[in-house]
């Protein structure tokens, strides 16, 4: 009797173990062949679920986007005001500190390797929609309020990454959800 296999969660499965390799080896370091070879499959059966290595990193990109977006705004109750959606935020941000670490690593690592080609990359459109969700889930007036309060996460992280011993994430993201009490609209 064959194999009845769910798709979309072997598909996610691979996203997940995919997002370490990429954060240990660098982007530039892993073939689809390596890929294959380290997440246990054939060359097939990962070219089956991505077209290639840059689809592979986009899929993975666009998903943890997605996946924080949905847990943050179903984490947040009813009718509750900024400083509470700021505080989720933060909460977020702290457990899930390495993996999103190691994504912005690996996006860091594509950026640098293609930063300068054309039209806009899957960096640049997921943090626009990061900061998109930051500024609906916060109800801020200005886009560029988004923009900030995400340029205040991913600098905390990457603070963290180059500085560990003087970086209290808790401390940091405490502070930023303290901000949600600013009068600014």
């Amino acid at each position: 009797m064959p194999r009845i296999v769910d798709h979309d969660a072997r598909r996610r499965e691979l996203l997940g173990q995919a997002l370490g390799l990429f954060a240990a080896k660098g982007y530039n370091g892993l073939s689809m062949r390596q890929l294959a070879r380290e997440l246990g499959v054939s060359t097939g059966t990962l070219y089956h679920y991505f077209p290639g290595k840059d689809a592979l990193f986009a899929t993975m990109f666009r998903q943890l986007a997605a996946d924080a977006i949905q847990a943050t705004s179903e984490a947040a109750p009813e009718g509750a005001d900024r400083t509470e959606r700021l505080s989720i935020l933060a909460s977020y941000v702290q457990s899930q500190a390495d993996v999103l670490s190691q994504a912005l690593r690996i996006a860091q690592d594509v950026h640098r390797l293609h930063g300068d080609a054309a039209g806009p990359s899957v960096v640049d459109e997921t943090l626009g929609l990061l900061a998109a969700a930051i500024q609906d889930q916060l109800a801020l007036p200005d886009p560029a309020l988004g923009r900030v309060v995400l340029s205040f996460l991913l600098g905390t992280l990457v603070h963290r990454q180059l500085a560990p011993d003087h970086v209290d994430l808790e401390f940091h993201l405490s502070f930023m959800a303290g901000l949600g009490g600013l009068d600014i609209d």
